[in-house]
């Protein structure tokens, strides 16, 4: 069957409808993968977001990701930009295997709610994040056809895509930001946020067959100290074109898998 029904439920939950067991909850599962994150922290960091997406197990209700966003609308060369971040986001390693197989809980509803904002906002919409990890960093390289930081492109596009990231980022953390590295240091050393070492290493191996992760790893080799890099990507038409593809071909490419293994199992029944 082609599409099997959803085990997994997503909701957009706004700042003010977020209650105090929900933010234990989201914790909770924070403290899994991070360390230095104490729980008042990670309250007040929440209280200037615009809310949060949670996915949950449908039937147990169990909390298995999320991800704190916030909207902005920023001043750019007499114009406007409109900028959705994505801040504290965590997924448990249950669904890790479907994140890296393109089957992730996750994608279609963000990719949802971006479609939705490029349509209010057409030729003026950006994602911006700050990456602590690699995989943080492929998920705009990935996705989004203009980006930047990019390990190829050095053109126009690309170089207002520079100057708007580092508006954001001298917007969201001032000081913090430094424009010739393009990195976010929070300037608590030992004490700054970082993810557990078990969570995302990096090999030789990755690096040498994967290029996105070994430039990733040349502009910020001190992530582990919590030193988080900032990239934006345009949600764009040609961003919007290059996802359906992806989305289309990992359908039926999931189609073909379940017909081969129908075939096979047909086969040892007869």
């Amino acid at each position: 069957m082609l599409f099997k029904p959803k085990k997994i439920t997503s909701k957009l939950v706004p700042l003010a409808d977020i209650s105090e067991q929900m933010l234990k909850e989201m914790h909770a599962l924070f403290l899994e993968y991070y360390e230095n994150s104490d729980y008042e922290t990670f309250k007040q960091d929440l209280g200037d977001k615009t809310g949060t997406f949670h996915w949950r197990e449908r039937g147990t209700g169990r909390l298995i990701a999320f991800a704190n966003i916030k909207i902005m609308t920023l001043p750019y060369k007499n114009r406007k930009v409109h900028v959705f971040f994505c801040g504290d986001t965590v997924c448990h390693r249950d669904y890790w295997q479907r994140n890296a197989a393109g089957n992730s809980p996750m994608a279609p509803t963000i990719f949802a709610f971006l479609i939705r904002f490029l349509l209010r906002h057409p030729f003026n919409a950006y994602w911006f994040m700050i990456s602590m990890s690699f995989r943080t960093y492929l998920v705009i390289a990935n996705n989004l056809a203009n980006h930047y930081p990019h390990y190829q492109r050095h053109d126009r596009k690309i170089q207002k895509l520079k100057d708007i990231c580092h508006m954001v980022a001298k917007h969201m953390y001032g000081d913090k930001f430094d424009p010739e590295t393009g990195l976010v240091d929070f300037g608590f050393g030992d004490k700054n946020q970082t993810i557990k070492s078990n969570v995302a290493p990096v090999t030789e191996e990755m690096l040498k067959k994967y290029p996105k992760i070994a430039f990733y790893e040349s502009l910020n080799p001190d992530n582990q100290k919590g030193i988080e890099m900032a990239c934006i990507g345009a949600l764009d038409i040609d961003s919007t074109i290059s996802y359906l593809k992806k989305f289309t071909r990992r359908i039926f490419m999931g189609a073909e898998r379940a017909k081969k293994t129908e075939n096979v199992l047909n086969r040892s029944s007869g």
